[in-house]
């Protein structure tokens, strides 16, 4: 299968790669960042070893790269045409009524069975990992 568009050149097409490629490794990267962070700031916390300074910083990096990757989204999608929004937004749709499912679920288990709390700064990085696995399946619909 091509991964070419009708009519376009091989010098287009490499384009096109390259930018798609381009937009992944920054997000990939903004997500690994915002992990780290939440990672770092559970390290230093009162649970860790126990520096609130250290982990008020790492909470302060998790929100600005939060903000950052929320951006980077926003000016890839104003790039897009129509049809691609509308690949985009059903994407955005299903993955975030999942993970209002999950959280849904998940806060009905604790309340009423006990189970530990889900940290609910790992929403973001969940909805991600739906978002790019949905995406990807909407995709393979429209090849």
């Amino acid at each position: 299968m091509s991964s070419h568009l009708e009519d376009e050149s091989d010098a287009a097409a490499a384009l096109r790669r390259g930018k798609r490629m381009r937009r992944w490794l920054i997000e990939l990267g903004l997500g690994l960042l915002f992990v780290s962070a939440i990672l770092g700031a559970d390290r230093f916390s009162e649970g860790g070893a126990a520096s609130p300074p250290v982990a008020a910083a790492f909470v302060a990096g998790a929100i600005v790269v939060l903000a950052l990757w929320s951006f980077a989204y926003a000016a890839f999608y104003r790039g897009l045409d129509e049809f691609e929004r509308a690949k985009e937004l059903e994407a955005i749709a299903l993955a975030g009524g999942f993970c209002v499912i999950f959280a849904a679920a998940w806060g009905t288990i604790e309340a009423f069975l006990g189970a530990p709390d889900f940290p609910l700064a790992l929403l973001a990085p969940l909805f991600s990992a739906l978002y790019a696995i949905i995406r990807t399946l909407i995709s393979w619909r429209y090849r």
